[in-house]
């Protein structure tokens, strides 16, 4: 590289780590220091289109450049930050997972509460001529939002 003055006409931050590796100029000042002709590239980004497939493409183009160049994908970039971001992921199911168990022992508790102190009230609508099925209608409801949380729970688990 070439020594020699440069003045900054701006400078602004993305992310430390991207911060602290690269530095972004005009492609001929770049060519001037690293003493690059015209078709030459010390580095090219590439973007896919939507629906592409990474490794594919990757594949591709390791056999097109060469073993003399190399070809990392995104991921292979900033394995830290998709470490994190995969741990974060399974941080937050788990504690969603263990908020609806919860819940859902919480619901079962009250459920079996409300029938155990109901029993003398239950034994006494029956007394009166009432069916079971509408005695059933009566705690319907609380069974209904058993079992909504209980899909949601199962929701999580499969959409995850």
């Amino acid at each position: 590289m070439s020594e020699g003055n440069v003045t900054a006409s701006g400078v602004f931050s993305i992310q430390q780590e991207f911060d602290n590796q690269f530095a972004l100029t005009n492609i001929d000042f770049v060519r001037r220091q690293m003493a690059l002709g015209p078709n030459e590239y010390s580095a090219v980004e590439i973007r896919l289109k939507p629906g592409e497939k990474l490794e594919e493409r990757k594949k591709e183009l390791m056999s097109l450049l060469g073993s003399n160049y190399s070809v990392p994908t995104k991921y292979e970039q900033n394995t830290n930050l998709y470490n994190t971001m995969r741990t974060e992921k399974w941080a937050i199911f788990a504690v969603l997972t263990l908020i609806l168990v919860i819940a859902a022992f919480n619901m079962i508790s009250a459920l079996t509460m409300l029938v155990l102190e109901k029993k003398r009230d239950i034994a006494i609508l029956q007394s009166m001529g009432s069916r079971r099925s509408q005695i059933r209608k009566i705690f319907l409801p609380v069974f209904i939002d058993l079992r909504q949380l209980f899909s949601k729970l199962v929701g999580v688990l499969v959409l995850h």
